[in-house]
């Protein structure tokens, strides 16, 4: 006749391969996202021998190789530089603008960043340097 069978149940199994996977992917994203976050983009100041500290605090336009434009660390097109530094100007009261260019910048976009600047109403410039190594100099 019918043969019943009894259905023998194994016990439940958790396989962890899959988490340990996830757990590692995640690892890996956070290790390469906070790399990538740290690395700001650095500006190589050209060398001056009259280099001298301002007391106001100005509105700082970055010139980073590759003519990229930094306006409050946040990079923008040469085209809405004008726009936001003329609403800055209008917000903060400082017509003081402190342009730090990379000793590798084209003269080309530094002259249009200057040309933005003048026409959103800016009216003093400080172009940032790094103080000159002093030589020993020889006593008189």
């Amino acid at each position: 006749m019918f043969r019943v069978t009894k259905n023998v149940k194994t016990p439940a199994r958790l396989d962890l391969v899959p988490l340990i996977n996830i757990v590692f992917l995640l690892l890996i994203f956070f290790m390469l996202t906070t790399t990538a976050m740290s690395q700001k983009n650095k500006i190589e100041l050209p060398k001056a021998e009259s280099a001298t500290l301002k007391n106001k605090t100005p509105i700082v336009i970055g010139i980073i190789p590759g003519d990229q434009i930094e306006l409050d660390r946040t990079i923008v097109a040469i085209e809405s530089l004008g726009p936001l530094l003329k609403d800055k100007i209008q917000a903060q009261d400082n017509k003081l603008i402190e342009i730090q260019a990379d000793k590798s910048v084209n003269f080309s976009i530094f002259s249009q960043v200057v040309e933005a600047a003048q026409e959103a109403g800016a009216a003093d410039f400080i172009l940032a340097a790094e103080q000159a190594p002093q030589d020993s100099q020889p006593s008189s």
